[in-house]
């Protein structure tokens, strides 16, 4: 079997990785002894596959929560997981890169998409 990558149609973020027989048409073609799967979540960057970092996930602030240092444009999705509604849609903007925002009491998925190269991340907070 022959382990396989396939990037997304830039060329620089993995999208899949497998083994097989005949790799797709446009994979490109790992070492026999590398592990494909070792490479989800990685892109192409000054010539090396690294891994893509994390969307910044809020922190605990007194009064509410923040998102420190997120880039522009990040978007942030609330959704009330009790409820199972979307409480809030917002962007980070350049003005306020550490945006801050209260909850009521209830749980809560908290999702950060900040651009690329950064991997969404979902948070869970109880607020009591």
């Amino acid at each position: 079997m022959t382990p396989y990558l396939i990037f997304d149609p830039s060329g620089i973020y993995v999208i899949g990785c497998g083994r097989s027989p005949v790799p797709p048409e446009g994979a490109f073609i790992l070492d026999k002894r590398m592990n494909p799967a070792t490479f989800g979540g990685h892109y192409l960057a000054d010539g090396e596959l690294k891994p893509r970092p994390l969307s910044p996930a809020p922190v605990e602030v007194p009064g509410g929560y923040q998102l420190p240092n997120c880039p522009y444009p990040t978007a942030v999705i609330i959704h009330d997981l009790i409820g199972g509604e979307t409480v809030a849609e917002f962007a980070i903007t350049a003005e306020d890169p550490d945006s801050e925002f209260s909850l009521e009491p209830g749980t809560y998925e908290i999702e950060v998409t900040a651009p690329l190269p950064a991997l969404p991340t979902a948070t869970r907070i109880e607020v009591t």
